[in-house]
């Protein structure tokens, strides 16, 4: 017997162009909620929970799973992966090789490239970013203009003030 997951949203027939890319806009089966756009069915899985809301957009081979949520007017690109339970929205830009997994959440302008992780509790907001092999962890809040890259670890709940750059730097809670 195969097993076979059952669909969970539909195109609607509305598309909008995205530079180089046709993005089509989704529809949730179970309660008819207009969602947001997607190039193809590859960039949002119907297994779990997880859905592009609002205007959010996703394309290239960035891929939500699991439980994730992209909603308000969030763009992901390139290769970048949302799974677990997290959660991308306000005018945020995740794109690279990026993931977001866990709780994490990343909101207002942020943005988290190459392949810059936010896992765990973690919250990036405002304008600030996260790239390079950085992880941004546990329950650490990174706002203000706040760049965290290179091979940064933040583990921290200690804020940082606004415009620091932390570059091949280690955060640990004591």
């Amino acid at each position: 017997m195969t097993y076979q997951t059952q669909r969970k949203y539909v195109f609607t027939g509305d598309w909008k162009d995205q530079g180089n890319r046709v993005l089509k806009r989704i529809y949730r089966l179970e309660d008819g909620l207009i969602g947001g756009w997607i190039e193809s069915e590859k960039n949002l899985s119907h297994e779990g929970d997880c859905f592009v809301y609002d205007e959010a957009v996703v394309y290239g081979d960035a891929h939500l799973q699991d439980n994730a949520k992209a909603s308000g007017h969030t763009r992901i690109t390139g290769s970048a992966m949302l799974q677990d339970h997290a959660h991308v929205t306000g005018r945020t830009w995740i794109t690279g090789r990026a993931m977001i997994r866990d709780r994490a959440v990343v909101k207002d302008r942020a943005w988290v490239g190459d392949e810059g992780c936010v896992c765990d509790d973690a919250c990036i907001e405002d304008d600030a970013g996260v790239s390079d092999h950085a992880i941004v962890g546990r329950c650490a809040v990174i706002g203000g203009k706040v760049w965290v890259r290179g091979t940064s670890r933040v583990y921290s709940s200690r804020p940082l003030k606004k415009n620091e750059r932390l570059t091949n730097t280690i955060m640990l809670d004591k």
